[in-house]
C-alpha cells in the first residue's frame, strides 16, 4: 500500500486513452463489500482470496485497459499465471 500504484495506473491509462480500474474497486464489485469491512470480517486471508478474485476479474475485462491489482498477487503462482498467459478469449 501507499507504493504509488494508483497514481501510476491512471497516469498511464491516460496517455494511452484507456480506462483505469482500481483494486479496491475490483474487490468491492467482485466480493459486494468495501476492503475495510472484508479485514474486518475475515482478516487478511480472507483479503488475499478477495484480490486474486479481483485480479481475474479484472483480466476477464474486455480492453484495452490499465488494472491496478494488489501487489501480493505475483507472490501465489495461481494469481501470477494469468499474468504471465491470459485466456485466448480477452
Amino acid at each position: 500500500m501507499g507504493s504509488g500504484k494508483t497514481t501510476v495506473g491512471q497516469a498511464l491509462a491516460s496517455r494511452l486513452g484507456w480506462s483505469y480500474i482500481d483494486n479496491d474497486d475490483l474487490v468491492e464489485e467482485s466480493v459486494g463489500v468495501t476492503k475495510a469491512s472484508l479485514v474486518e470480517a475475515q482478516g487478511a486471508a480472507g483479503l488475499r482470496a478477495a484480490e486474486a478474485q479481483a485480479l481475474r476479474l479484472a483480466i476477464r475485462r474486455p480492453g484495452p485497459l490499465v488494472a491496478g491489482v494488489a501487489a501480493g498477487v505475483v507472490l501465489d503462482p495461481d494469481d501470477a499465471a494469468p499474468l504471465e498467459d491470459p485466456p485466448d478469449d480477452v
